[in-house]
């Protein structure tokens, strides 16, 4: 279970369809940005998911609670924010 809420920003930011996510926003705002690096990271956690859960189907977001959901919905909603603002991506996710 987890008790303190940046458990649940560290483990969003480790997941698939987050790095994806950023990645897709990085690619639209960010001409400085190097998609391959990302690719490593969407890789890892896959990998990551699918080892420790062999008998789900789907994705992380797939198996999340409702909290989980709405934690993910709302930084991305601050991402979006954040992007507009053109605070640069080390900033963002530090």
């Amino acid at each position: 279970m987890i008790k303190n809420p940046s458990e649940i920003i560290s483990l969003w930011l480790r997941t698939f369809s987050t790095i994806e996510y950023l990645d897709l926003w990085e690619k639209l705002n960010n001409p400085n940005f190097k998609p391959h690096i990302c690719e490593g990271f969407k890789i890892e956690s896959a990998k990551q998911w699918r080892e420790a859960n062999p008998d789900k189907k789907g994705n992380i977001r797939d198996h999340a609670t409702i909290e989980q959901l709405i934690v993910l919905s709302n930084m991305e909603g601050i991402n979006v924010l954040l992007v507009r603002e053109e605070i640069h991506q080390s900033e963002r996710i530090a």
